[in-house]
């Protein structure tokens, strides 16, 4: 092709204006075999202008047919190669907190109790070869694009376009069960593996400029025939596109056989994407028995057990032959193949590509860029990629956390319960087994009462079904032909004629049965209702388990909740208490008529029959039958096809497919989930009744596993931050502001970020120990984690969280939003003395008007600090630093802020954790301690709030006094009274009961909040 010598008389600026016969002139001397369209001809034009001019001006030109398009493959190429670095990132990482597992069994401490393992054992099954089967399953490399099409599609015009070459045989796929395995390589080769995977038998290495042609005829030998004895033929080949990496496997599909079924169904676990192309050019495609009987199989394979982890969002479907569609019918067949691709599940419009791949080669070879519906594919593909790495990546990260949860859990309750007398432990044994007890009778009532109702309510609905299939209105709608596209044109081979009629037929039934399922009411009404009460047992279940945990750690039952106005937005990455690698699945994938069409394609076989050895005369005189009354067979065989459609038969097909799924869910909870949790509880409190070393030889053996446990928890806090959350985190675009406070750990600073487009203010809480300190890991990422479990008015919002360096230390940053001001800083009187900003209550007589806004105002923030409260309680989470100090005002609304010490429930060991003069007496005494520890600070906050004083100060007691302070506070001594102008007698009676020394006098948090909403102030 002319280069530098390219003459053309027109700028470029007017090419577009030129007509056929002129483009033609100018290009007289350029090859342009293969082009054939006005603007493929004008881009070549622009295209050698352009070459021209480079060479002119002295720079390199492109010169090489393909350039553009390989400079497009090569920038994707670099963009996938991030893509996998990104993910490689991510699993070293993982990794890294499986090889701390690993260590953590191999600890002295560990290692030398069977108890814990035993009862690890039994939850987990056989937990430290799981550890290391799932390491190895993460490290795996293996990243495959899965593809598979239909009948005349053009996948091979598809992949020989990847390729950039024509080797492919077109008729490759329809008559074999070979898999191809496209690889990035710069070295041209293939390799030739048996039946059985394993053995190379063919190894050939080609040179660089080797002809398409040699290339495809020595293919041919090894993927084009119906009897070859090969599994795999792995294509090396510069795809620069695929990164180092990504393979496209080049699959058979769903075929006439098993084997070709099972070489898709194996790949498709691991897929990163699955690309299913369609022929446009066949009135929109979509051979969609294909597509249904790939969700039947993968059904049957999931029944017997096998592991089917693909997601089906993770699906493109590519329109091939777009210009073998007509202008004007475009749009019509787009939504065409749009609706028939409804029986995918989670199907979006999003996911279809549209594409004509001979077009795109054809511009390829000429030299031009390749079209933008190609274009749009390939970036369809790198979007598509990283979403699937992050779940298979986010799966791993689930289950480690599960398992660490679950470590410590054991590992706390053992320390915990050392307190306890042999007397006390046998009590509590036996009020766990008793729970224990009750939760396995609940189970197996929930699991027969939810089989039961699910069993009646899709029988109703089979019953409505095949009433409607056989209605009278029904069956003349069906037997209403097109004699144009509803009637065989064939009038020779009587046997193909029926099959091809049946099959118009079953289309037909399985369009009204779309229809039906589509706007029967009462259909979803039972699919949601079942679902909404397997979700509601389970949470119910879900909540007995929880019950028992705190009874294990020595913590009192959950918390029953007051009618207290506590609307929560539920995090996307929370974690349920039966979480695992293994996640319930309740959801149902693909709507009802999806199975129901799979019936009626499976009916086609035993209708159909198998096509015989044919009688000469008597083919001929059917053939002349039906040619002369066509619609009498048509609704003979309608009436057949019918018939397939009994109750039973739709009965069976419903319970083999939605109720199969849902009676799994079941069973995976009622008879595998629980029982193991149960069992595992079982096993724990048994251990704990039998131990008889002493508290501290106990402690000396589980708090080395608790650190441990502790600081992997928090190595894995900061992956899932780092790249799981990363809608939380901001990394840049921070404007460090004034000094606002200091705190025990960190120092707060006003701030300006930019989250997307948007400029925000916020506060920015920089901790003063390094990040990297084990030691404080996982205090750090304790509070962001907390704050990304909150989502609450009444809780301070978290924004994100970023990272300052210093040297070579990093120092964690949780950027919070920005409030006016602390309450401690709005009723307590300034350090010079000077007043506060808002009169306390108790400078007023109750009666008098001077007393109203002070009132407002302590009812307003009590009644906020208790919304937030019972928020966090509800979360079973203890603040545990509940203060004045903590309490940030935003406009009217106060805020709980400073989470750093708030902790789950089922972890509370027993430590000293808060401000001194809000401490309970039962953390002072080194006591388990719960919920109610809030309770009583909340006691101590409403009176401070009350007398706009700090508590105790009236009696010569301070902070610094610590030791004095908490003598006295285990004694009984309290805030008086006695001052100005005291409470109401009820609000005297409700701060009283908060810091009360028994617990079970404290109220809760929403006792508290309808106690104080109630009083007439």
């Amino acid at each position: 092709m002319a280069q530098a010598n390219f003459s053309c008389p027109y700028d470029i600026t007017e090419i577009r204006n030129l007509g056929y016969v002129e483009c033609m002139d100018i290009l007289e001397l350029i090859d342009t075999k293969g082009l054939e369209e006005l603007e493929e001809l004008q881009d070549l034009i622009i295209k050698l202008i352009k070459q021209s001019k480079n060479v002119a001006d002295g720079q390199s030109a492109p010169g090489e047919a393909g350039n553009d398009s390989q400079a497009t493959f090569t920038s994707s190429a670099d963009l996938m190669n991030q893509i996998i670095s990104r993910d490689r990132e991510i699993k070293q990482k993982l990794n890294g907190i499986y090889g701390d597992l690993k260590s953590f069994f191999k600890m002295s401490q560990y290692a030398s109790d069977p108890s814990l393992q035993h009862e690890l054992e039994i939850e987990f099954k056989n937990v430290q070869e799981m550890v290391e089967e799932y390491a190895e399953e993460l490290m795996c490399d293996e990243c495959p694009i899965v593809v598979t099409g239909e009948t005349s599609a053009g996948k091979s015009s598809l992949l020989n376009l990847i390729l950039g070459s024509n080797i492919l045989p077109s008729s490759l796929r329809s008559n074999t069960s070979t898999v191809c395995r496209l690889h990035n390589h710069e070295q041209k080769m293939i390799k030739v593996y048996d039946q059985s995977g394993k053995k190379l038998v063919h190894h050939g290495v080609f040179d660089y400029n080797i002809s398409d042609d040699v290339l495809k005829k020595e293919m041919q030998k090894y993927i084009s025939s119906e009897e070859n004895p090969y599994r795999y033929v792995d294509i090396f080949w510069p795809i620069p596109f695929l990164g180092s990496q990504v393979v496209i496997v080049d699959t058979p599909g769903i075929g006439e056989n098993s084997e070709m079924t099972s070489r898709l169904l194996d790949y498709l676990p691991k897929a990163v994407a699955f690309i299913y192309v369609l022929n446009s050019e066949n009135a929109g495609g979509v051979q969609q028995d294909r597509l249904l009987r790939i969700l039947d199989e993968q059904n049957k394979w999931r029944e017997k057990g096998r592991k089917q982890t693909f997601d089906h969002n993770c699906t493109l479907f590519v329109c091939n032959k777009w210009d073998e569609v007509p202008e004007s019918e475009r749009d019509r067949v787009w939504n065409d193949t749009k609706a028939k691709l409804r029986c995918w599940p989670g199907f979006t419009e999003s996911q279809m590509f549209r594409l004509s791949a001979l077009e795109a080669e054809r511009r390829y070879r000429n030299g031009l860029d390749y079209t933008g519906d190609f274009q749009n594919l390939l970036r369809g593909i790198q979007k598509m990629v990283p979403a699937s790495f992050q779940e298979k990546v986010r799966q791993h990260a689930w289950w480690q956390e599960k398992l660490l949860k679950q470590i410590l859990f054991h590992v706390t309750a053992h320390i915990n319960n050392t307190r306890l007398s042999q007397e006390e432990k046998r009590i509590k044994k036996e009020k766990v087994e008793d729970r224990l007890r009750r939760l396995e009778c609940d189970t197996e009532q929930v699991k027969r009462t939810l089989k039961d109702e699910a069993k009646m309510r899709w029988a109703e609905i089979s019953e409505k079904l095949h009433a409607y299939i056989n209605d009278q209105e029904t069956v003349e709608k069906l037997k209403e032909w097109d004699i144009h596209t509803e009637i065989p044109e064939r009038e020779s081979d009587f046997d193909l004629i029926e099959r091809e009629a049946k099959e118009i037929i079953l289309a037909k039934v399985g369009k009204e049965i779309k229809s039906w399922c589509e706007n029967e009411k009462s259909l979803s009404n039972i699919r949601n209702e079942l679902a909404n009460r397997f979700r509601e047992e389970y949470r119910l279940l879900e909540e007995q388990c929880h019950d028992i945990d705190n009874l294990v750690q020595d913590v009192e039952g959950s918390i029953e909740l007051d009618d207290v106005d506590v609307q929560e937005k539920e995090p996307s990455h929370r974690i349920p208490l039966f979480a695992g690698k293994e996640q319930l699945a309740l959801v149902l994938t693909a709507p009802l008529w999806v199975p129901l069409m799979v019936l009626a394609f499976s009916m086609a076989l035993p209708v159909m029959g198998v096509i015989a050895v044919k009688d000469s005369f008597n083919e001929k005189r059917m053939c002349k039958n039906y040619i002369k009354n066509k619609k009498a067979f048509m609704d003979k065989w309608a009436d057949e096809v019918l018939l397939r459609f009994s109750r039973e038969a739709i009965a069976s097909k419903l319970e083999m497919t939605y109720l199969e799924t849902f009676y799994k869910c079941l069973e995976q909870l009622c008879d595998s989930v629980i029982p193991r949790q149960i069992e595992s509880d079982r096993q724990l409190i048994a251990n704990i009744q039998q131990e008889e070393r002493h508290s501290s030889t106990i402690r000396r053996q589980y708090h080395p596993l608790e650190k441990r446990c502790q600081y992997m928890t928090g190595k894995l806090l900061l992956v899932q931050m780092e790249y799981f959350y990363e809608d939380n985190i901001v990394n840049k675009n921070i404007t460090k502001g004034e000094f606002l406070g200091k705190g025990s750990f960190a120092n707060v600073y006003k701030a300006e970020i930019v989250i997307g487009d948007e400029r925000k203010s916020a506060a920015i809480k920089c901790m003063t120990q390094p990040f990297e300190n084990s030691d404080s890991w996982y205090s750090q990422l304790t509070e962001v984690s907390t704050l990304l479990k909150f989502s609450h008015g009444w809780i301070v919002k978290l924004f994100g969280i970023s990272y300052e360096e210093v040297g070579s230390h990093k120092y964690l940053q949780i950027i919070m939003e920005l409030c006016d001001f602390t309450l401690s800083s709005q009723i307590f009187p300034g350090n010079d003395g000077s007043p506060a900003p808002v009169a306390s209550c108790s400078q007023f007589p109750l009666k008098s008007v001077e007393i109203k806004p002070s009132m407002e105002f302590f009812k307003r923030i009590s009644t906020d600090v208790c919304k937030g409260l019972v928020y966090i309680h509800k979360k079973n989470f203890i603040h545990r630093d509940l203060k004045p100090s903590n309490i940030l005002l935003q406009g009217k609304r106060a805020k709980i802020a400073d989470v750093g010490l708030t902790k789950e429930t089922d972890f509370i060991t027993g430590t000293l954790t808060g401000t001194p003069c809000y401490i309970a007496p039962e953390v002072i005494l080194m006591k388990l301690y719960s919920t109610e520890v809030d309770i009583y600070s909340l006691g101590i906050l409403l009176w401070e709030l009350w007398y706009g004083a700090k508590a105790y100060e009236q009696d010569g007691i301070t902070e610094d006094r610590i030791f004095e302070l908490f003598e006295q506070v285990k004694a009984g001594h309290r805030p008086s009274f006695c001052q100005r102008h005291v409470p109401p007698p009820a609000l005297q009676k409700l701060m009283k009961q908060c810091w009360h020394g028994d617990i079970k006098c404290r109220p809760q948090a929403g006792k508290v909040f309808d106690t104080i909403e109630d009083q007439s102030f």
